[in-house]
């Protein structure tokens, strides 16, 4: 996997194969915290995808962890959440999942946004 990852921050050098290699490193790290209660209610705040409230306070979460703020460039704040809650509606979570489908779609929000442009170009 470190082979396959960027060897420079140069963008024009960045091909198909770099961001492949950063979706797999992605997914893994969400993994790993999803899967440790501990680790997971300290990065989420909930574990849990159990209603709106907790889809939103997940997708803040994750925007304000993996995005940030006051960068020169970055996505509106109110689309990334809505799209982020979306998601989570079309991967059967509309009315609350938990369990083992919680543990996946909470990795899935999570591998999605640190695998973006958003945090791989900034």
């Amino acid at each position: 996997l470190r082979d396959s990852l960027p060897s420079t921050a140069d963008p024009l050098a960045f091909g198909a194969a770099h961001q492949i290699a950063i979706h797999r490193l992605a997914k893994t790290y969400c993994g790993v915290v999803v899967n440790n209660s501990t680790a997971c209610s300290d990065m989420f705040g909930v574990c849990e995808v159990a209603d709106a409230a907790a889809k939103a306070q997940i997708a803040d979460t994750v925007y304000d962890r993996f995005i940030g703020a006051n960068l020169a460039n970055q996505p509106d704040r109110a689309d990334v959440t809505t799209e982020l809650v979306s998601m989570i509606d079309d991967l059967n979570c509309a009315n609350g999942c938990n369990g083992a489908e919680g543990e996946q779609v909470l990795q899935a929000t999570c591998t999605a946004v640190l695998s973006s442009a958003a945090v791989t170009l900034n």
